[in-house]
């Protein structure tokens, strides 16, 4: 993947970046697939973090070997340090540490030798191998969301399976759960599961991060965070009518009975929960009583009514 970062030009350098905020409706989509290219709020203070520092310098390397043909020396000592630091977030081989030797070699020679080009090449090969065959495990997943797409108000439930490879228990504030409010990261639950409300009409991304408590012996997190996201689509608020008569709602039901005690004292229908399509209000309410008599209002009102003889008598 990095190689493939390393030749491209700078407009597939730009698709490469979009290419991390793509997802699919109703599915949730890994968003920490490896380019290196984007850094990731949960990537901080992982391994990641530090792939994306050493590709981002590598790339002003390179260019300003493309034009100049020697090394830039302040450039590469930026990434032998973001690679030592990096070090300190994989977890104890000497595996890593010979990677990190490799490409700690590889810079040396090119400083002492910075009229060499042919040594850029062992660079860029160095790195590949300490970005991409270094040995770190990462969360797995499986979460699904449920309905991901009706009306608004949309109640979701946000359902996971998140598992650390080294079997270190996740507490609750290794969860965030956020959406993407107007541009800013808005945290919604920092729980394993978690139901919530979107009440406008929008398509919402619901991004949930998920970060690991192993250490290494230097105390540092030595497996990579988990990030996915979900596309959730809450569609036009449909006008609904919720009618109580004295407290009961009518529901789906076509007629409520009451005693003729309970009518003599007057009948509250109340619709003030009722609620309008989006961007919309009510401006007035009709109620017609099936007895010739209707009465017309600005809106919320309830009414009261009294049953007598088997006649709606407006009071």
């Amino acid at each position: 993947m990095l190689k493939k970062i390393f030749i491209i030009s700078a407009c597939f350098f730009i698709l490469s970046i979009n290419s991390d905020f793509a997802y699919s409706a109703n599915t949730w989509v890994d968003t920490t697939e490896q380019t290196y290219t984007t850094l990731w709020v949960v990537d901080l203070k992982t391994f990641n973090e530090y792939r994306y520092k050493i590709t981002d310098q590598y790339l002003d390397l390179r260019n300003k070997f493309e034009v100049d043909w020697k090394i830039d020396q302040y450039i590469a000592a930026r990434i032998l340090l973001y690679a030592k630091e990096g070090l300190n977030y994989l977890p104890d081989s000497l595996s890593n540490k010979n990677y990190y030797n490799y490409l700690k070699s590889s810079i040396e020679k090119w400083v002492k030798y910075p009229e060499n080009s042919s040594y850029f090449e062992e660079i860029a090969t160095s790195i590949e191998n300490y970005l991409e065959k270094t040995t770190i495990q990462k969360i797995t997943w499986t979460v699904e969301s449920y309905p991901s797409t009706w009306n608004a108000p949309l109640t979701v439930t946000l359902r996971w399976n998140v598992k650390d490879p080294t079997w270190t228990k996740l507490e609750n504030y290794n969860y965030t759960w956020w959406i993407n409010e107007w541009g800013k990261r808005k945290i919604i639950g920092n729980k394993i599961a978690l139901t919530y409300i979107f009440r406008e009409e929008w398509n919402f991304a619901v991004f949930l991060d998920v970060t690991s408590n192993h250490k290494n012996s230097l105390w540092y997190t030595d497996v990579l965070p988990f990030s996915s996201r979900a596309n959730i689509v809450v569609k036009e608020k449909i006008a609904s009518i919720l009618l109580k008569v004295n407290s009961e709602n009518l529901g789906q039901q076509e007629e409520l009975k009451f005693l003729p005690e309970d009518a003599k004292y007057g009948l509250l229908f109340d619709a003030t929960s009722s609620t309008p399509t989006s961007w919309s209000k009510f401006t007035k309410t009709e109620w017609d009583f099936w007895n010739g008599v209707t009465r017309t209002n600005t809106w919320p009102k309830n009414r009261k009514s009294k049953l007598l003889k088997r006649r709606w008598l407006y009071c």
